[in-house]
């Protein structure tokens, strides 16, 4: 099945405006439109405020604190997540995505990256910049930066070629154990 990745939330505060924009993108590479992109947003109805919580929890006799996920799941409400496979990015942005063996589903590229890696023109265009230049990360403008699209237009066909690779390989495994079995039945004779 592979690997998914989630698709932005809208409504927060932090970088709304890079994921708006980048679920905007995303449906449009996926020829999905732009005009109904909410749909396809992962929605977090989770009340994640610290001020929620009016009691301190008390200590077990045994000196821990009470487990908070030991409370009743169907009480907090869940992330409705909806999710993208990896396969339809680029091989070159796939790698971008692993750091420290776990995935991170990036908002942006950077415009050195994208001219870098060869992906101007070659699945990035113009529209893929984010408007806004005025991002910041640790304190630092980034410039121009991309916003993470779905770009990878060949998983279709690396997939067909993997499956027949991989049936060429059973057929000539089936062969070679045929001719093996053969082989040590038949006391001198050859078959062609």
């Amino acid at each position: 099945r592979g690997l998914n990745l989630a698709l932005p939330s809208l409504g927060g505060s932090r970088n709304a405006a890079i994921k708006e924009y980048k679920l905007r993108r995303i449906c449009h590479h996926l020829g999905l439109g732009e005009e109904n992109f909410e749909q396809y947003a992962t929605t977090d109805t989770r009340n994640r405020s610290l001020s929620t919580s009016t009691s301190v929890p008390t200590p077990t006799p045994g000196g821990t604190l009470p487990n908070d996920s030991a409370k009743n799941k169907n009480d907090t409400p869940m992330r409705s997540k909806k999710c993208i496979a990896v396969h339809h990015f680029h091989p070159e942005v796939i790698q971008l995505f692993v750091t420290n063996n776990k995935f991170q589903f990036f908002d942006y590229l950077t415009e050195s990256f994208v001219l870098e890696s060869g992906l101007w023109q070659n699945g990035y265009m113009h529209d893929d910049y984010f408007p806004d230049e005025s991002l910041k990360y640790k304190g630092k403008k980034l410039g121009r930066v991309f916003v993470t699209v779905p770009t990878y237009t060949s998983a279709l066909e690396d997939y067909r070629r993997a499956v027949i690779r991989y049936r060429i390989c059973d057929i000539i495994k089936s062969c070679n154990d045929a001719m093996m079995e053969n082989h040590n039945d038949s006391s001198g004779t050859s078959f062609l």
